[in-house]
């Protein structure tokens, strides 16, 4: 799908995810993509279309945002949808930060 044709990603996850058996892995390149080709609020309803599904089948994902491209709002609003965020600086810093259960 392209990055502008939301529903379609969308539905290519659960196609995926219906169509296989086992603890599911979904990488989703990029964000930025999404929102820049589609906009900033559809993106997040598509996120959060994402994580019901995977929520649904148990699975996990891994997104990618550049934070460079937002303002921090809209990153604050990104990464409250998920239960982690891994964030990888310029000089090679790692750090990590995971909601409670």
């Amino acid at each position: 799908s392209s990055p502008d044709d939301l529903d379609g990603i969308v539905d290519h996850i659960r196609q995926f995810l219906n169509g296989h058996d086992g603890k599911l892995r979904v990488t989703v390149d990029s964000l930025n993509e999404m929102a820049y080709y589609a906009d900033e609020e559809r993106a997040r309803e598509a996120t959060n279309a994402i994580l019901a599904l995977l929520d649904d089948h148990d699975a996990v994902a891994l997104f990618h945002l550049d934070r460079e491209v937002f303002d921090a709002d809209t990153v604050d609003e990104f990464r409250d949808l998920f239960d982690g965020v891994i964030e990888l600086d310029e000089d090679g810093t790692v750090t990590s930060e995971f909601a409670d259960d």
